[in-house]
C-alpha cells in the first residue's frame, strides 16, 4: 500500500483532491493512505510518498496569495533537499509539487522554475502553472547553459538592485558563485549551485556574502552547507562586505567583491570594448588603479569604496586592458579615443582589434566610433575616466614612434 506521510503542520492544509492528484502524477496512482510524520513544524516544506519500491520526497511550495513574494518555490528546497540527501533507502526520488496554480507566477518564479529543471528535479504539476507573459524563456524548459541562467539572474537582480542576490561568474579555474548562505538568499544560493553542477564542468566556490549591516554574521546555514558539501561545492567562509561600513577597516582589493559589482552593473561578463564573451580572456579591469588610490589621501573607507565601485571598472579582454591601462586607448568624456602619438600601423591594428571584432558580435562595428551607453555613464564613472585620462596622457606625452 502506498503511503502518505505528512508532517503534522500539513495535514490540515492538504485536502484528498490534493493528494491525489500528487499521488496520481508521481506515481499514477490514487490508491495511498495518510500517515501522520511527528518530525516537526521546522523540518522542511516537504511530504513523503512511499511505496514498494521507492521513497519519494516531495518539496511543497505555499498555498496562497504570497506568490507575489515568489510562494518560496526556492526557499524551500534545501531544507527538504538535505533530509533527501540523508536518506539511507536504497531507491528514493526528489519532485517538487507547486500548490498554487490559480495566480499567474512573476519573472523570479519563472527563473526558480528552470533552476529546479536544470537541477534535474521533476515538478510534477509544471503543466497547470500560469506565468506571465514571457516568450524569451521557457519556464518548462531547464537553462542551457550558465550564461543563459546568469543573464535572467541579472535582470532580474536589476529590478531589486538593493538586494544582494546570488551572482556566478566562470574564471580560469572555477566558477565562483557570490551570494548569502544563511536566510532566504542562502537557500537560493544552494539552489543555484545545484542547477550549476549540471552546466559546469569546473569546480565551484560560493564566497559568502555578508548583509549590507555589519552587525549581521555571515554563517553558513547548516541545511545550506549539508548539501554543498555533498556536490563537493567549496565554500569560502570568509565575509565579501559589499558596502564596508568598519570605519576602522584594513584596505585590500575585495576582488570578489569588485567583479560582483561589474556583474550588477554590465548584467554580463564581456568585454565592453570589442564584445569577446570568452570569459577565461575577461579582466576585471579598474579605471583609477588601485595601486593610486592606496597611495592616495583618502581614508581607508573611501579607499575601500572606490576599489569594488563598479563604476570604477570595465570587463575588458587581455588585448584591451592592456591598451587602456596603458593609455593607448582611452576615453574623452563618454567617447572612447586612440592615442594620436601612435605610428599609423598601430592605429590601424587598434582599430582592427575593436571595430572588426565587435562585426564578429553584430555590434555595429562600422560606424568606427564607439561610446558608452548612457546606462553605464554617470558623473562618478565620468570622475575614474578623467583620473585615467591625466595620469595616462603624462605617460604618452613623450612616446615617439617610429614610423
Amino acid at each position: 500500500m502506498n503511503k502518505f506521510l505528512i508532517p503534522t503542520h500539513l495535514l490540515q492544509e492538504l485536502n484528498k483532491g490534493v493528494l491525489d492528484d500528487i499521488c496520481i502524477r508521481s506515481i499514477n496512482s490514487t490508491d495511498f493512505v495518510v500517515e501522520e510524520d511527528f518530525r516537526g513544524h521546522n523540518s522542511g516544506q516537504y511530504i513523503k510518498l512511499i511505496t514498494d519500491d521507492v521513497v519519494k520526497y516531495i518539496c511543497l511550495s505555499r498555498d496562497d496569495s504570497e506568490i507575489s513574494r515568489n510562494s518560496f518555490i526556492l526557499q524551500n528546497l534545501p531544507s527538504a533537499y538535505k533530509f533527501y540527501l540523508k536518506d539511507t533507502s536504497e531507491k528514493k526520488e526528489f519532485e517538487y509539487y507547486v500548490r498554487d496554480t490559480v495566480h499567474v507566477h512573476p519573472a523570479y518564479t519563472v527563473f526558480a522554475y528552470k533552476v529546479l529543471l536544470t537541477a534535474k528535479i521533476k515538478i510534477l504539476n509544471l503543466d497547470k502553472v500560469k506565468c506571465s507573459g514571457r516568450t524569451d524563456y521557457d519556464f518548462r524548459t531547464p537553462f542551457l547553459d550558465f550564461k543563459q541562467m546568469r543573464k535572467m539572474r541579472l535582470e532580474l537582480q536589476k529590478r531589486n538592485g538593493s538586494n544582494n542576490s546570488t551572482l556566478f561568474e566562470q574564471l580560469s579555474e572555477e566558477v565562483a558563485v557570490y551570494g548569502k548562505t544563511y536566510g532566504a538568499n542562502g537557500r537560493e544560493t544552494t539552489a543555484i549551485c545545484l542547477a550549476l553542477v549540471n552546466l559546469v564542468d569546473l569546480p565551484i566556490k560560493v564566497y559568502n556574502v555578508n548583509e549590507t549591516d555589519p552587525q549581521h554574521l555571515a554563517s553558513v546555514d547548516p541545511a545550506n552547507r549539508y548539501i554543498l558539501n555533498y556536490l563537493g561545492v567549496i565554500i569560502d567562509d570568509g565575509i565579501k562586505d559589499l558596502k564596508p561600513e568598519d570605519k576602522e577597516l584594513i584596505v585590500k582589493r575585495n576582488t570578489n567583491t569588485y567583479h560582483y559589482n561589474l556583474l550588477k552593473k554590465y548584467q554580463d561578463k564581456k568585454c565592453y570594448i570589442c564584445g569577446c564573451d570568452i570569459e577565461e580572456l575577461i579582466i576585471a579591469s579598474h579605471i583609477h588603479r588601485v595601486a593610486d588610490i592606496l597611495r592616495s589621501d583618502l581614508t581607508a573607507e573611501e579607499k575601500q569604496e572606490q576599489i569594488v565601485d563598479g563604476n570604477n571598472g570595465f570587463w575588458l579582454c587581455a588585448t584591451h586592458d592592456k591598451l587602456f591601462e596603458d593609455g593607448l586607448i582611452y576615453f574623452e568624456n563618454d567617447e572612447l579615443k586612440i592615442r594620436q602619438n601612435l605610428s599609423e600601423s598601430k592605429k590601424r591594428f587598434i582599430k582592427k582589434s575593436i571595430f572588426e571584432i565587435r562585426d564578429i558580435y553584430d555590434l555595429e562595428g562600422k560606424n568606427l566610433t564607439f561610446t558608452i551607453s548612457p546606462e553605464h555613464y554617470n558623473e562618478k564613472m565620468h570622475y575614474y575616466l578623467e583620473i585615467h585620462r591625466h595620469r595616462t596622457e603624462k605617460l604618452n606625452v613623450n612616446r615617439k614612434e617610429v614610423r
